[in-house]
Protein backbone atom coordinates (compact mmCIF):
# COMPACT_ATOMS: atom_id res chain seq x y z
CA UNK A 1 0.00 0.00 0.00
CA UNK A 2 1.28 3.23 -0.78
CA UNK A 3 2.25 6.00 1.75
CA UNK A 4 -0.72 8.42 0.35
CA UNK A 5 -3.07 5.21 1.22
CA UNK A 6 -1.53 4.18 4.69
CA UNK A 7 -2.41 8.16 5.51
CA UNK A 8 -5.84 7.57 4.17
CA UNK A 9 -6.84 4.60 5.55
CA UNK A 10 -5.33 6.12 9.17
CA UNK A 11 -7.55 8.56 8.97
CA UNK A 12 -10.31 6.65 8.63
CA UNK A 13 -9.59 4.19 11.26
CA UNK A 14 -8.76 1.42 8.52
CA UNK A 15 -5.90 -0.89 9.06
CA UNK A 16 -4.21 -2.83 6.20
CA UNK A 17 -5.42 -6.17 4.78
CA UNK A 18 -3.66 -8.55 6.26
CA UNK A 19 -3.09 -11.71 3.88
CA UNK A 20 -4.47 -12.62 0.38
CA UNK A 21 -7.56 -14.06 1.78
CA UNK A 22 -8.67 -10.89 3.11
CA UNK A 23 -7.51 -8.79 -0.29
CA UNK A 24 -10.15 -11.16 -1.91
CA UNK A 25 -12.95 -10.88 0.05
CA UNK A 26 -12.71 -7.14 -0.56
CA UNK A 27 -12.20 -7.24 -3.67
CA UNK A 28 -15.60 -9.57 -3.35
CA UNK A 29 -17.42 -7.35 -1.39
CA UNK A 30 -16.86 -4.51 -3.97
CA UNK A 31 -17.22 -5.88 -6.64
CA UNK A 32 -21.01 -5.47 -7.29
CA UNK A 33 -21.28 -1.44 -6.33
CA UNK A 34 -18.07 -0.40 -8.46
CA UNK A 35 -19.33 -2.87 -11.46
CA UNK A 36 -20.70 -1.31 -14.81
CA UNK A 37 -23.60 -3.04 -13.49
CA UNK A 38 -24.40 -1.10 -10.81
CA UNK A 39 -23.87 1.69 -12.74
CA UNK A 40 -26.54 0.53 -15.22
CA UNK A 41 -28.89 -0.57 -12.90
CA UNK A 42 -29.02 2.93 -10.68
CA UNK A 43 -28.21 5.23 -13.27
CA UNK A 44 -29.03 4.55 -16.83
CA UNK A 45 -32.72 2.16 -16.26
CA UNK A 46 -34.01 4.41 -13.72
CA UNK A 47 -32.29 8.03 -14.27
CA UNK A 48 -30.54 8.41 -10.85
CA UNK A 49 -28.21 11.84 -11.79
CA UNK A 50 -24.22 11.57 -11.72
CA UNK A 51 -24.47 13.02 -8.29
CA UNK A 52 -26.87 10.82 -6.50
CA UNK A 53 -24.89 7.77 -7.73
CA UNK A 54 -21.73 8.96 -6.55
CA UNK A 55 -23.08 9.43 -3.13
CA UNK A 56 -24.50 6.16 -2.31
CA UNK A 57 -21.24 4.47 -4.17
CA UNK A 58 -19.42 6.81 -1.42
CA UNK A 59 -21.66 5.48 1.46
CA UNK A 60 -22.21 1.74 0.24
CA UNK A 61 -18.05 1.44 0.52
CA UNK A 62 -18.07 3.21 4.02
CA UNK A 63 -20.65 1.29 5.13
CA UNK A 64 -19.25 -1.99 3.44
CA UNK A 65 -15.44 -1.45 4.06
CA UNK A 66 -15.49 0.65 6.92
CA UNK A 67 -18.37 -0.65 8.95
CA UNK A 68 -19.64 2.80 8.81
CA UNK A 69 -23.45 3.39 9.00
CA UNK A 70 -24.73 5.33 6.47
CA UNK A 71 -24.79 9.66 6.43
CA UNK A 72 -28.26 9.25 6.03
CA UNK A 73 -30.28 7.31 8.50
CA UNK A 74 -32.80 6.50 5.55
CA UNK A 75 -31.95 5.24 1.78
CA UNK A 76 -32.89 6.87 -1.28
CA UNK A 77 -36.72 6.53 -2.04
CA UNK A 78 -38.23 7.39 -5.58
CA UNK A 79 -39.74 10.67 -4.28
CA UNK A 80 -35.43 12.32 -3.70
CA UNK A 81 -34.93 14.16 -6.34
CA UNK A 82 -32.90 12.24 -9.21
Amino acid sequence: MSEPMRALAARHGCRELDDDGERRELADILSFPVSPESHEQLVVQPGWSKERYEAWLGDAIARLVLGRQSASSTPPTAAQPR
